[in-house]
């Protein structure tokens, strides 16, 4: 994720954007056996649980994390 994300910062328009504030560069990453989504901290360098799947509840019921 780190390296997908500076290889795209590596593309001056990319890095342009990023700078101006126009452009937001995330890097999510959704575990299928777990059900959770997890979004690249770059303060931290780690990933941080956002959403975690509960079995058997509809999507608009799963446990968002903030």
């Amino acid at each position: 994720m780190r390296v997908s994300l500076a290889n795209l910062k590596s593309f001056p328009f990319v890095r342009e954007a990023v700078t101006a504030g126009r452009l937001q560069l995330h890097g999510w990453y959704f575990d299928l056996d777990g059900g959770e989504l997890l979004g690249y901290d770059p303060a931290t360098g780690g990933f941080e649980l956002f959403v975690k799947a509960v079995a058997g509840q509809p999507a608009n019921q799963h446990t968002t994390l903030t």
